[in-house]
């Protein structure tokens, strides 16, 4: 994969989390005025979706940015 192609990986990948976000977030909030299951489940829905969104904005910020840049205890003690 070249360059180009991981960061407009990336970009869709912010995109739909935010969009993940936003969605879960419209409907728990009208979930939250509906009465009975229809509310319950657009509250369960809305929850959901944002937990999903949090989990690929933290795929994201997770991605090591260069070659060097990631840790490896196997040569922490090669100083």
């Amino acid at each position: 994969m070249t360059r180009s192609e991981k960061r407009s990986a990336t970009k869709g990948l912010s995109g739909g989390s935010l969009a993940l976000i936003l969605i879960g977030i419209a409907l728990a909030t009208i979930g939250n005025q509906l009465d009975g299951f229809v509310g319950g489940m657009g509250q369960g829905a809305g929850v959901a979706l944002i937990i999903c969104g949090a989990y690929l904005v933290g795929l994201l910020w997770r991605q090591p940015k260069g070659p060097g840049e990631t840790w490896l205890p196997s040569r922490d003690g090669d100083n």
